[in-house]
């Protein structure tokens, strides 16, 4: 069996994204008082949605590829799809996204734990690398032509939005004095709309 030449491309590109991320960096260096008890759930809320976001594309494009679920959707099954080229640019957008916010946030409490990171992409937008996620979503359905896969993105998005009211919480509980006013000034995911 051939494999599309389109999973391929997909398949290196989710790849090279994963090596952007410092998620370890900032995992070992969390705020002092930062709640431990819940990170299990926190996990599940963050690397669930990706999950849905970026495996089930591929999955939906595999069946299709091999005839299950009709034929591939633009041309045939070993060219990459007619909108792979601007998928790619919303995934490597939203992938330089969240490897920024990684980086800087891991950096700032390296530097100095127990502080509220405001600064660089965190004084345009509170979750960075949510925003990110978000978008490599966006770029993983387009570079596939996954059209099935667009209720699942749907379905996941509810799980990227706990996550933040988890975090939103937490911050307020560790930052009592500066996250209100940080809040109320920085929006969510989008600058000055949400």
């Amino acid at each position: 069996m051939k494999v599309p030449v389109a999973l391929l491309v997909y398949a290196l590109v989710l790849a090279v994204s994963r090596m952007a991320f410092r998620h370890r960096d900032c995992l070992r260096s969390e705020p002092d008082g930062a709640p431990r008890a819940g990170r299990w759930r926190g996990g599940l809320l963050c690397l669930l949605p990706l999950a849905m976001m970026q495996l089930i594309p591929f999955f939906e494009y595999m069946l299709r590829y091999q005839g299950f679920l009709g034929p591939p959707l633009a041309g045939p099954p070993l060219f990459i799809p007619a909108t792979a080229g601007s998928g790619l640019l919303v995934f490597a957008a939203g992938t330089a996204l969240a490897a920024v916010a990684s980086r800087q946030l891991g950096r700032a409490w390296q530097a100095s734990p127990g502080t509220l990171l405001t600064g660089g992409l965190y004084s345009v937008i509170r979750h960075p690398m949510y925003a990110g996620y978000l978008a490599q979503g966006v770029g993983c359905l387009l570079m596939l032509g996954a059209l099935w896969s667009w209720a699942c993105y749907g379905l996941a998005v509810p799980f990227i939005f706990g996550r933040i009211a988890v975090e939103d919480r937490e911050l307020a509980e560790l930052f009592p004095e500066e996250f209100p006013g940080y809040r109320a000034r920085v929006r969510r995911l989008v600058p000055l709309v949400f």
